[in-house]
């Protein structure tokens, strides 16, 4: 089987690889994927729970508890002296957060696609949760965790996403970097 060649884009003068294409589209693909699930997720819990109410899945471990959050993640920002501003700041954020991620995106020559594949998570995360705050100033919370005396706060799908997204950056950065072969002769 040949190697992958290098193929032009029209007009653009930079070549990319069919990895580098691919890496690309694993960033969209994914970022879609979890705009999807999230959205359904949320509209699923808003049609089938009551507010408030409180679903065992796991036992006391994992429940779907249905709340809405005006704040930001573990809703912080959501007390009511943070009201006036606080979905300006909260979209304003996610949107930026998006158009950077499509921008370094763009702009990178060298990554594979699992360099993409997370930042994929965080643009859906940020997407997803920017969609129920332009469209209703809040976002659907449902996964609770607790062990014991330990309650962790209600979040959704796009939160996960952004979460995991950032854990694998996190982990990829501080793994030892393996030496870059010697140059052929």
């Amino acid at each position: 089987m040949p190697a992958a060649t290098p193929t032009l884009a029209p007009d653009s003068g930079n070549a990319m690889t069919r990895r580098q294409v691919r890496a690309r589209q694993v960033f969209w693909l994914t970022a879609g994927v979890v705009v999807v699930l999230d959205q359904l997720s949320k509209w699923l819990v808003s049609q089938h729970l009551a507010l408030y109410e409180s679903v065992p899945v796991l036992g006391q471990v994992l429940r779907l508890t249905y709340v809405r959050n005006t704040g930001a993640a573990f809703s912080l920002l959501a007390a009511p002296e943070f009201s006036a501003w606080r979905l300006y700041l909260l979209v304003g954020v996610a949107a930026v957060t998006i158009l950077v991620l499509a921008v370094i995106v763009h702009r990178q020559q060298a990554a594979g696609v699992f360099h993409f594949l997370p930042l994929g998570l965080i643009c859906g995360g940020a997407a997803g949760n920017l969609i129920n705050r332009v469209r209703f100033g809040m976002v659907v919370d449902f996964i609770e965790f607790s062990a014991g005396r330990f309650h962790f706060p209600v979040f959704n799908l796009a939160d996960s996403a952004v979460f995991l997204g950032v854990c694998a950056i996190l982990l990829a950065n501080f793994r030892p970097q393996r030496p870059a072969p010697p140059p052929p002769a």
